[in-house]
């Protein structure tokens, strides 16, 4: 612990209690999400199969615009709005009943994760030496490995007796992360460049290579 508050600052120390805070919600209602939601549109597994295809397709969506969204509205805000995106998400499936809003949160929820997911990754490549950036990136993938362990075990602690305290957990920890990230990181997105200047227009692979970190 010493070793990482010496090494990392401020900024990177939140990132990885919140990727370990966030890991550990998730993987807590990893297992039992689909037996929730399966419960609650009476058994129909296929029903249920396609709403679960409604996040990694919306992740994919919107992953493809993020990087300059996070570029033009900054890293912090797009955060922000990424984990507020998805705490109501995750909160809300606690009141769904329906296949419609049911497809709604998960719309919802992938679109927070697209755009929380690249503009961390982001910010992180804006704060450190592209050097270090590696060895950081795969500290947090351990921090959120160690949070995938520890996560079900919670998760069958609350099942037993009450699931629905795990989609509130996740919504609670989700926002305590996002009021971590409003008052304790700084912006750390480019300059905005002179609005008369011509836009520079990207081919695919050039606007991939300029927001490799967000890719990564």
């Amino acid at each position: 612990m010493k070793y990482l508050l010496k090494r990392y600052n401020k900024p990177i120390l939140i990132r990885l209690f919140g990727e370990l805070l966030v890991r550990t919600t998730e993987a807590m209602l990893a297992i039992i999400f689909i037996v929730h939601v399966n419960k609650a549109l009476n058994g129909n597994v296929i029903v249920t199969m396609l709403l679960f295809g409604l996040q990694p397709l919306a992740d994919i969506v919107f992953t493809l615009i993020a990087g300059g969204v996070t570029d033009k509205y900054g890293r912090k805000k797009i955060m922000l709005l990424g984990l507020l995106l998805q705490a109501f998400a995750v909160s809300g499936f606690v009141f769904a009943e329906s296949v419609a809003f049911f497809a709604l949160l998960y719309v919802v929820n992938g679109i927070g994760r697209s755009l929380y997911i690249p503009a961390q990754r982001a910010q992180i490549a804006d704060l450190t030496k592209e050097e270090q950036q590696a060895e950081i990136f795969a500290v947090l993938h351990t921090t959120g490995a160690i949070g995938s362990v520890i996560g079900p075990l919670i998760g069958a602690f609350f099942y037993t007796s009450h699931p629905e305290y795990l989609f509130i957990l996740q919504g609670v920890a989700l926002t305590l992360y996002a009021i971590l990230v409003w008052t304790q990181l700084p912006e750390t997105a480019p300059l905005m460049k002179n609005v008369n200047k011509t836009k520079e227009v990207y081919s695919p692979k050039q606007f991939i290579s300029k927001h490799y970190a967000v890719f990564g």
